[in-house]
């Protein structure tokens, strides 16, 4: 049973992105020759989340998944293991990677976090960083 959830998400994952790239790259024949290449950007950007977050999903679950099917099949398994409580871990680590991968995928993060490490050149200085020299200046 719990491999049909397994199926069940990893085949909802494949169909929604799999929903976005082809919206994306439909869009990209009915458009003027100046926005083809942002949807094909944007298409492409989704192909590589998808790919980055199936393959986590994946990695992180199928240990588990195989597990239990061994425990169902009848095999001898010490549920009390190491092993088995670093596979929960890895099933509990998937939930928490999934938003930091959309955050690291995100143009407007990449900024911030450029702007927070300060990477950008002085002509992309911000209002806040000004203000921060205005008030050194002051002070």
């Amino acid at each position: 049973m719990s491999f049909c959830f397994f199926l069940f998400f990893f085949t909802t994952i494949i169909y929604c992105y799999g929903a976005i790239i082809w919206l994306l790259l439909r869009r990209t024949h009915f458009t003027e020759a100046g926005h083809t290449d942002t949807y094909r950007k944007a298409s492409r950007n989704a192909a590589i989340t998808f790919c980055i977050v199936a393959s986590v999903f994946v990695a992180c679950n199928i240990q588990h998944q195989v597990w239990l099917l061994l425990f169902n099949l009848g095999y001898s398994v010490n549920f009390n293991s190491d092993y088995w409580h670093f596979v929960i871990q890895m099933v509990f680590l998937e939930c928490t990677v999934n938003p930091f991968i959309y955050l690291v995928k995100s143009r407007d993060f990449q900024n911030a976090l450029k702007e927070l490490l300060h990477l950008r050149k002085d002509s992309q200085m911000t209002q806040l960083e000004t203000t921060q020299t205005s008030l050194t200046t002051i002070s």
